[in-house]
């Protein structure tokens, strides 16, 4: 009998499941795990088939996750604290008649 290798998608969704489940509630900080619930909704959901050719997660790549997780937290809070520049920005030009 040959070996059967389930379809990707499935793999991802395997992966995706297990990250949720098990990954996500050891990362200590809420940002970081709001971060990974971005990454698995804007990027690998869009970018699945993409990713179809890079097979099982290695050590490096654990390591990777994890330094993405970070970067995009850190992304996301510098995108909130421009926000709320740019708000004040405008506050203050319509305050100075402008």
């Amino acid at each position: 009998m040959g070996r059967i290798t389930p379809p990707f998608r499935q793999l991802y969704r395997q992966v995706v499941e297990r990250l949720r489940r098990t990954y996500r509630p050891l990362l200590r900080e809420e940002r970081h795990r709001r971060a990974l619930d971005t990454l698995i909704r804007e990027v690998w959901g869009q970018e699945h088939a993409a990713m179809g050719g890079l097979g099982e997660i290695t050590i490096l790549d654990s390591m990777n996750l994890a330094a993405n997780i970070h970067n995009k937290a850190e992304i996301e809070e510098l995108k909130k604290r421009i926000s709320e520049i740019e708000a004040r920005l405008r506050e203050m030009g319509r305050g100075s008649g402008g």
